[in-house]
């Protein structure tokens, strides 16, 4: 949805960082290896879920934060 347009890039990688971080460091060994042995999947095999976490990782978790204080602190 990003790759899209739907959603706004900044906001949703700040919701997501750590579960996309968190996400990719369990199934990284696995899918690296599932690209080399199933020919089926090929090089791609999970390669948007890669580029999410590599992304979210220059992303300091300090962004969401201060988003969640500026919504918090907004008038209804």
């Amino acid at each position: 949805m990003i790759i899209m347009g739907v959603i706004y890039e900044r906001e949703f990688m700040a919701l997501f960082r750590a579960r996309a971080l968190a996400t990719w460091a369990a199934v990284e060994p696995f899918a690296k290896r599932e690209r080399v042995i199933n020919p089926l999947v090929g090089p791609e095999f999970l390669t948007l879920l890669e580029a999410f976490a590599a992304k979210a990782a220059t992303m300091s978790p300090d962004v969401g934060q201060r988003m969640l204080k500026k919504w918090l602190a907004s008038p209804l």
